[in-house]
């Protein structure tokens, strides 16, 4: 499993990021719990969902 940092997302497109945050929901479905690339997948979601609210943030309070 591919760990990503904070510099590889924010170089994504929001559209990519919701798109690799469904991928680690799905992957983290079937991987099992004690495994070390699940958790590599939830820290990645982690990181993935962070970015998007940090996003989602900056859309709101950026004056227009």
């Amino acid at each position: 499993m591919l760990e990503y940092s904070i510099t590889d997302l924010f170089r994504l497109t929001t559209s990519e990021l919701v798109k690799l945050d469904y991928e680690m929901a799905s992957v983290l479905s079937w991987l099992p719990y004690e495994s070390e690339n699940y958790t590599i997948a939830l820290l990645n979601q982690r990181l993935i969902r962070r970015e998007l609210g940090r996003r989602d943030l900056e859309r709101k309070f950026t004056p227009l």
